[in-house]
């Protein structure tokens, strides 16, 4: 187990936002899962290390981003399926099933499906005048 995932479990919250977004070629936002109550970062930093046999959710990071490709995204949508049996908490649950419609959109063809860890610090969330705000505000500042 991790050192942050022990930490985890011993109460303390280092989980950052991991937002999904479904974009095309040219990173047009074709769709959004945002994360706001850090849901699925703190379910990835629990799950650590992933049972055997997942090769897709290991490669979801708090602090970075996973990018997966047109047939990368049909093995994620079934890993995903198959840990989503094994969540109790229904916030949980419910955000995993809106993060697996999603990716079942994304597997178009020239699409691709993005988990953003931090999301903040690099580009305001899709829609959400109050993370646009806090961009203008930090470039502004010059703090990102």
């Amino acid at each position: 187990m991790s050192s942050t995932a022990l930490l985890l479990r011993e109460g303390y919250n280092f989980a950052m936002r991991i937002d999904a977004v479904w974009r095309d070629e040219k990173g047009k936002d074709l769709g959004v899962v945002l994360d706001p109550k850090t849901l699925l970062s703190r379910f990835v930093l629990r799950s650590a290390p992933w049972p055997e046999g997942l090769c897709c959710p290991r490669f979801l990071d708090p602090y970075g981003d996973a990018c997966f490709k047109q047939f990368q995204i049909l093995t994620l949508i079934q890993e995903l399926r198959g840990v989503r049996f094994d969540v109790y908490d229904q916030d949980l649950a419910r955000h995993l099933d809106e993060v697996v419609a999603l990716a079942e959109k994304a597997s178009e063809t020239h699409t691709y499906f993005w988990f953003f860890g931090d999301w903040a610090k690099r580009r305001p969330a899709p829609d959400a005048d109050y993370a646009r705000a806090g961009w203008k505000a930090c470039n502004e500042r010059r703090e990102c």
